[in-house]
């Protein structure tokens, strides 16, 4: 398991393990390019063997109202599960969602769980 350093705020706990802090943004994508509207987001480039992950796909970040995601225009999309158990839900492009902890994000062949 990698260590990240300690965070304040939520965080994103990748499929291998890898703890993502979420303060400020990061931008995900096999090499993502922070959009003009979060400038400020760290790019956080992944593999993905499934090759459905798009260059930039989403950004994800927090603030005082807690985690929050926006699907970047992908090609295959970004669902969210808000909470244990629920169904898979499709994330409109563009509009932000909130995230409560326990929140499950799949995009393209990679997860994300909010901590």
């Amino acid at each position: 398991m990698v260590r990240a350093p300690l965070a304040t705020g939520p965080t994103a706990l990748l499929d291998d393990g890898t703890v993502i802090p979420l303060a400020p943004p990061v931008v995900l994508g096999r090499g993502p390019v922070p959009p003009a509207d979060h400038a400020d987001a760290r790019p956080y480039p992944l593999d993905d063997p499934s090759r459905r992950l798009s260059q930039t796909h989403l950004v994800v970040g927090c603030d005082g109202q807690g985690a929050w995601l926006i699907d970047l225009h992908s090609t295959n999309g970004v669902a969210v599960a808000r909470r244990p158990g629920d169904r898979l839900a499709t994330v409109e492009p563009g509009r932000t969602v909130r995230l409560p902890v326990g929140a499950r994000v799949v995009f393209g062949g990679r997860r994300i769980e909010i901590r």
